[in-house]
């Protein structure tokens, strides 16, 4: 199964819903599911390999697809929930299953046709 996992926090990130995310997304990855996770980028430099970060084996079925985005936290999660709704329709198809716990981007995402 094809799965895209929004996820609208930085990443990688040391508090729990990193933790949880990227748990989430490993163990689909190791029941071998392909698993695109949409997320912040880092903004540590050098930026943090998320494996290495969480100390997981990398794996090919888990990749990371940073949404850019910029501005005060309000003008951030407004660009965030755009970009997951252009993702979502712009690969229509190419994902069995759209995953998230953000109610937000959920909500946003069931709204739409």
């Amino acid at each position: 199964m094809r799965i895209l996992y929004l996820a609208d926090i930085r990443f990688p990130l040391e508090r729990a819903n990193g933790i949880q995310t990227m748990e989430t997304a490993y163990a689909l990855a190791e029941r071998r599911h392909e698993v695109t996770l949409g997320v912040r980028p880092d903004p540590v430099l050098p930026v943090r390999e998320p494996f290495a970060f969480y100390g997981r084996e990398p794996t090919r079925r888990l990749r990371f697809e940073r949404m850019r985005v910029s501005g005060v936290e309000p003008c951030r999660r407004v660009a965030y929930l755009a970009q997951a709704v252009i993702r979502v329709f712009s690969a229509r198809g190419r994902f069995d299953v759209v995953f998230t716990r953000d109610l937000g981007v959920a909500g946003a995402l069931l709204r739409l046709p």
